[in-house]
Parts: C-alpha cells; structure tokens; sequence
C-alpha cells in the first residue's frame, strides 16, 4: 500500500475501500475454499476493452454479454490483476498527488493513474 501523506493516516483505508466498492477485492476466506464464481467479475464492455491486454496476458477467459464481459477468473488471475492493475492504478494516482505543487490533490486524474499502471 502507498505510504500516506501527514494529515492523511486513512488513506490506505479509502483506497481499500474504493477497491471494495468497485468490487476488485478479493480476500481468501480461511474456513472455505472459495467458490469459483465469487471470483467471476462482471465488468462494462468498454473496460474490457481497454483492458484487454492485461486479461489476455493473464489468462481470464471472457465472455460477452451485450454491452457487459464475464470475466472468469481464478484464484491465481484475480490475486494478479489486484497486484498487477489495481495497485498499480492506485500508485499512479498517489504519484500524482505527491508529485503536484500542493500534495493535497490529483490532478492528472484517471489517466495519468491508467498510464503509470501501464509502465
């Protein structure tokens, strides 16, 4: 996780919670093994498409439905995408922060976030 700016001790709380909300979390249950389709991810089709490297290199087979994508992933596929993707975008947008005059605000926003992910 990123290291927080003073003043800013629950950031690592709302980047979390951005990622549970958007429903990228994913945390193994110790008392069960998890079922594969609360791995499965439904996402809108232009995601995927601007994704689409990232799926295809890491496996997670697709499947369009209408203008939506089941995204079948494994264990294994979504624990990668968490680290390589996600954490990455959220990096970007902390880099960004610290990287302003202020360190207060992003203001490159998602695709300054989206291109430091891709590095």
């Amino acid at each position: 996780m990123p290291a927080c700016p003073p003043g800013e001790q629950d950031c690592q709380a709302r980047i979390l919670a951005y990622a549970h909300e958007i429903g990228w979390t994913y945390a193994p249950r110790r008392t069960r093994q998890p079922h594969r389709h609360d791995l499965w991810r439904t996402v809108e089709a232009w995601y995927y498409d601007e994704h689409k490297d990232i799926f295809d290199r890491l496996d997670v087979p697709a499947e369009k439905q209408g203008d939506q994508v089941l995204c079948r992933f494994d264990e294994a596929s979504i624990r990668a995408y968490q680290l390589l993707h996600i954490l990455l975008h959220e990096l970007g947008h902390h880099h960004d922060r610290m990287t302003t005059r202020s360190q207060r605000q992003a203001c490159r926003g998602e695709q300054y976030a989206e291109a430091y992910a891709r590095i």
